[in-house]
């Protein structure tokens, strides 16, 4: 057997060279541009590796544990994922093209032949054949087609944090929204008992004379209005607990949500990196980076198409006149070399190279509005997470003032010095102060959440 053919192809396939594709420039940014938000940026980033579990920093063990149950079993999770996993098999896919192509066959007939005077010949051959091709990548199309798949992947890679992202991220608002609903439905019970305490003053005092109908009948619809905000709540909560586990990756009728006062919630004392560094962590301005990376590598392949292409080809046989064996075979080998240039398509090749530069500028623009966007989303979180502090002061200070107005218009309502109308007004302020403190916590957790999306995660 000859095998100075396929050692040739094989010398020549190790040589041929591969052209390299630039990565795309990032954009010129300031870096002394500044947040319009008046919160103060952090010294160091965390390496995004070691804050992929950014919810621990609310120090909630029942929300981690959720956490973990989500990454286990989410379908969404899941088939992000998969569609990785896909990228990655296109990748390799992709990448194979670099290596020869090596084939192998075998076939073996009988086959009868009948001359005009009717004698009938058989005959028998069986056959092997081994071949091998290879195309040189003379101009860099191959390696320009490699790079475009590694972006690609790339991309997908963010695609999978933005998904991770973005349930974890509904996860704990979710949980959230579900502690304040319990929070806001044992205020409600409270209220109900505070209505109840004074619907038994007003009636003593019916009875003694002192209090009207009119007032037994005010504060009994304060009473039945306190009563019947009790069970949209406990809907409100049992939705929420249902959602919950549909982003959990579980059954909504058998979840178990462990309760948890919102005040035990920490809050982060999370910081922002400048402008010019914190972008670049998020997942859809990588994303949008490795979209204009493979665009560029497809504007090369395109551009390729016009230069002349080479190939490789060499192959081995062995054949014999016998049925199902290979012996006293007789024995051909061949090699070739072919070139290969476009003369005339129609315009299609030509079409082809526009439509992909036409591409590279779309995704440029789109990159560069990503980059806006992701500035105004920042700046903006970070300023409702500011915002949102300075209300919950303010609440708090409501709320006292509230319990303290409360407590001075019964003391007068008993002493006769008010009427009933100013005691059921000053119940409402304290039942709406109590319900917007409760508020206010959610908004404070739920822009945090929304900070640390905004950072990709990472601070």
């Amino acid at each position: 057997m000859k095998c100075n053919v396929f050692a040739a192809c094989c010398s020549l396939s190790v040589l041929v060279g591969c052209a390299n594709i630039d990565p795309v420039p990032r954009p010129e940014i300031d870096p002394d541009l500044t947040w319009n938000s008046a919160m103060a940026t952090s010294g160091a980033r965390e390496d995004s590796s070691s804050a992929t579990n950014w919810w621990q920093a609310f120090g909630a063990e029942p929300l981690d544990a959720l956490m973990q149950q989500a990454l286990r079993n989410s379908p969404d999770l899941m088939a992000a994922e998969q569609r990785l996993r896909q990228a990655d098999w296109q990748m390799r896919a992709t990448g194979a093209s670099v290596y020869p192509s090596l084939n192998a066959g075998a076939g073996t007939s009988v086959r009868s032949d009948q001359d005009v005077e009717g004698d009938s010949r058989s005959s028998e051959s069986t056959s092997a054949n081994l071949g091998l091709s290879y195309e040189l990548d003379l101009w860099g199309r191959v390696a320009a087609e490699r790079a475009s798949a590694r972006a690609g992947f790339r991309a997908s890679e963010q695609d999978y944090r933005a998904a991770y992202l973005s349930l974890t991220g509904a996860i704990a608002n979710t949980w959230f929204e579900y502690q304040a609903l319990q929070a806001r439905i044992q205020i409600a019970r409270d209220n109900m008992a505070l209505s109840e305490q004074v619907m038994t003053v007003v009636e003593v005092r019916y009875r003694n004379g002192v209090a009207s109908a009119a007032d037994v009948a005010r504060q009994r619809t304060s009473l039945l209005s306190q009563r019947a905000q009790l069970p949209p709540l406990q809907f409100q909560a049992q939705q929420t607990r249902r959602a919950l586990a549909v982003l959990l990756g579980a059954m909504p009728q058998t979840l178990s949500v462990e309760p948890q006062a919102l005040s035990d919630i920490r809050l982060p004392d999370l910081k922002a990196q400048p402008p010019a560094e914190a972008i670049f962590a998020r997942p859809d301005v990588a994303r949008a980076e490795a979209q204009l990376q493979a665009a560029d590598a497809d504007v090369a392949v395109a551009r390729r198409a016009f230069l002349p292409s080479l190939s490789l080809s060499a192959g081995f046989s062995l054949s014999t006149a016998e049925l199902f064996s290979l012996s006293d075979a007789r024995e051909s080998d061949n090699a070739g070399l072919s070139l290969s240039q476009l003369i005339f398509d129609g315009g299609r090749t030509r079409a082809q190279s526009r439509r992909a530069e036409a591409r590279r500028q779309e995704l440029l623009a789109q990159y560069r509005q990503t980059l806006l966007v992701a500035l105004q989303e920042t700046d903006d979180a970070l300023g409702r997470v500011t915002l949102e502090a300075g209300q919950e002061t303010s609440d708090q200070a409501i709320l006292a003032e509230a319990e303290r107005a409360l407590r001075l218009t019964e003391v007068r309502y008993r002493e006769g010095s008010d009427d009933l109308l100013t005691l059921i007004d000053a119940q409402r302020n304290l039942f709406q102060a109590r319900e917007q403190i409760v508020e206010r916590r959610l908004s404070r957790l739920s822009a945090t959440v929304a900070l640390y999306q905004a950072l990709g995660g990472v601070q």
